[in-house]
């Protein structure tokens, strides 16, 4: 039977962002040969989700697209803005902005983003990679797996196909045939995990703008008023909450500034007591819910009458009723088979919650079953269910993250007249306190912290006076702006680039990263005469793991390392050093002025020295491909034991 069977590594069905970006990873990072099955025969050209989190973000820039995310993807959105009140009107004054400034990642922490957009360019990466192959018009008609293999049926094109895998990936969501056909009869079932569910409903608008040409009677133009202050007039350009307990909505525009027509998203709450599939009615929902948000009294604009947003500049696009609920799978992986984004977890389509678990999902899994499928032999099913095991954990911790952002979000949309009072009034209040006031109007999350124990994929970390919250959790590594100061072959010119696009180069192999904090001036010429000695063995300790040929130094943040006078730094290296490279961070204003940050919000929250901050005390800094930390070592022989105990960890030992 299985010469019947065509091939490969890594089978994933379904080519959403989640599938689309495992098999990137797999390919470009990996060089693990992937095929992709997808049963439509092109991109849904209309947006699910809408927001990307600057994880997803981080991702993306991992695979070589950081100028794409920013000139074709999307683009930043500072202010998120709550609207009381039960009338019809974005114009209000919130009774709370939240500005998202740039975080963890010294990236921008959200980004308004056209779905097809980036499921296209992530298609012309994986057509351009030798390791990927992408199949459309896919239809899996039959699973099946033994302990070596697992077997897909499917049919493309009126013939029927046989693959054979590895491992199977199934990204093909909530309602796909992976868990639905395959795995729900063999128990994996959706658990929900919000106390409560309601019908909303997505609704995507092309919104042009009117102009004196083709609206000649309207009466803005008489008060000096152009095409682009009518549009931002009726439809802010922020992210609004309308906090309506009558019928809650969330605006968001899609699209550039400058783009014309403007995708719109218009989302609608209904309540228990009504005809939810009414309210959404196609033929019914402009007039009833949403013109009455595009009309304001001329009052506003010092001209007589009601002033309305030509009805003709709107054409309705698609309205996409879904149940507000968060659900989970019980088990995400049984044997060979696993499940990933949707297929495992379902959110509503706020804050980019789903994309971002999706896409973590997928990064995380890529480097483990790459890790798996280059033993010398063949893992047992008990070493793949370890390492699935310390996957699963690991991405549930998030989920639960995410969830209790779900549930924040949702406290703005499921309350009473009375509890929307209250609230309001309450966040009137905190606004009153200056350090209340910054905290809720200029967030800075923490990244989400997994917790330690026994099996999963990396060292107790936290041991050592680290800034964890938990003893012995790890974090996705923080990530800052640097100026290469010579080494390794690297460019020294003194541009500003960001740490992952050298700490994770293609060119380089190992599993893991090692970043080395380098001490302050006083103590690094006798650190670095250290770990001279140290660096040339690391491939050896940890059997090829980490290769100290790929470690990366960074300097610590002080006036002295933005001086001219670093040559004298580089001169410290000793030979066996000198192709090491050798990074500064990037002051805030090197990093505010540089080309990363063309047409992007001033990066008022950056700070060069977090990673230096976040692990006190660390030396040595191992770093996994999907940018968790794998251990924070405080002198060389934590580090040489780690190293030797690598294996038995990433193997979920």
């Amino acid at each position: 039977m299985t010469a019947q069977y065509e091939s490969t590594d890594v089978l994933i069905i379904g080519a959403g962002p989640t599938g689309l970006l495992l098999s990137s990873e797999l390919g470009l990072r990996c060089k693990t040969r992937n095929i992709v099955l997808e049963k439509d025969t092109s991109i849904y050209k209309y947006p699910r989700a809408f927001t990307l989190g600057q994880h997803s973000v981080r991702l993306l820039q991992g695979l070589g697209l950081y100028s794409k995310i920013y000139s074709e993807i999307g683009y930043c959105s500072s202010l998120i803005s709550m609207v009381g009140g039960t009338d019809s009107r974005f114009q209000k004054t919130p009774f709370l902005e939240r500005e998202l400034q740039t975080g963890h990642s010294a990236l921008h922490a959200n980004l308004h983003f056209k779905q097809p957009v980036m499921e296209r360019i992530l298609h012309d990466l994986i057509h351009k990679d030798e390791y990927s192959e992408l199949r459309t018009g896919c239809n899996v008609t039959s699973i099946s797996e033994d302990d070596d293999w697992v077997y897909v049926e499917y049919e493309h094109a009126g013939l029927k196909k046989r693959v054979k895998s590895r491992f199977l990936v199934g990204a093909d969501g909530k309602i796909g045939y992976t868990r639905k056909k395959y795995l729900e009869p063999k128990g994996v079932i959706m658990e929900s995990t919000l106390p409560w569910t309601m019908l909303a409903g997505s609704v995507n608008i092309l919104v042009k703008r009117p102009t004196p040409e083709s609206h000649p009677d309207f009466p803005l133009w008489a008060i000096g008023y152009t095409p682009d202050r009518v549009l931002d007039a009726f439809i802010p350009n922020s992210f609004i909450f309308k906090c309506n307990p009558n019928r809650p909505v969330v605006s968001c525009r899609l699209g550039r500034p400058s783009e014309d027509p403007m995708p719109w998203r218009f989302e609608i709450a209904t309540r228990d007591n009504e005809d939810g599939m009414a309210v959404l009615d196609p033929n019914t929902v402009m007039h009833s819910t949403i013109y009455p948000y595009l009309r304001r009294p001329g009052s506003d604009f010092g001209v007589h009458g009601m002033v309305e947003y030509p009805h003709d500049c709107l054409e309705l696009v698609t309205v996409n009723p879904y149940r507000y609920s968060a659900r989970t799978c019980n088990r995400w992986f049984i044997g060979r088979s696993i499940l990933a984004g949707d297929a495992a977890h379902v959110f509503p389509p706020f804050a980019g919650l789903g994309v971002e678990c999706g896409l973590m999902d997928a990064s995380g899994l890529a480097w483990r079953l790459a890790h798996l499928l280059n033993q010398p032999s063949s893992p047992s099913p008990q070493t793949i269910a370890a390492v699935l095991s310390s996957w699963e954990r690991e991405r549930r911790t998030h989920v639960v993250h995410a969830l209790s952002l779900t549930l924040r979000n949702a406290i703005w949309i499921e309350q009473s007249h009375v509890k929307s009072t209250l609230t309001q009034w309450l966040v009137y209040i905190q606004r009153l306190v200056p350090a209340w006031k910054a905290g809720i109007e200029n967030p800075n999350e923490r990244p989400v912290e997994y917790a330690y124990e026994p099996g999963v994929s990396f060292v107790p970390i936290g041991l050592s006076g680290m800034k964890t919250r938990s003893q012995g959790a790890s974090m996705v590594c923080p990530q800052i702006g640097c100026v290469v100061l010579g080494g390794g072959g690297a460019d020294a010119g003194g541009e500003v680039r960001l740490l992952d696009d050298i700490l994770f180069d293609r060119a380089k192999t190992g599993v893991l990263q090692l970043l080395v904090l380098l001490p302050s001036a006083p103590l690094l010429s006798q650190f670095i005469s250290q770990i001279a000695d140290l660096i040339p063995r690391i491939a050896s300790l940890s059997d090829n793991t980490v290769l100290g040929s790929e470690a990366v130094l960074l300097l610590f943040p002080s006036p002295h390392t933005h001086s001219t006078t670093y040559p004298s730094l580089i001169s410290l290296l000793p030979t066996n050093l000198k192709d090491t490279t050798l990074l500064r961070p990037a002051s805030l204003a090197e990093y505010a002025a540089s080309a990363l940050l063309a047409d992007r919000p001033y990066p008022a929250m950056y700070n060069e020295g977090r990673i230096h901050e976040e692990f006190p005390g660390a030396r040595y800094v191992l770093v996994r491909l999907d940018r968790v930390v794998f251990a924070a070592c405080g002198d060389e022989g934590a580090l040489e034991g780690v190293l030797r105990g690598v294996g038995g960890v990433l193997g979920g030992a």
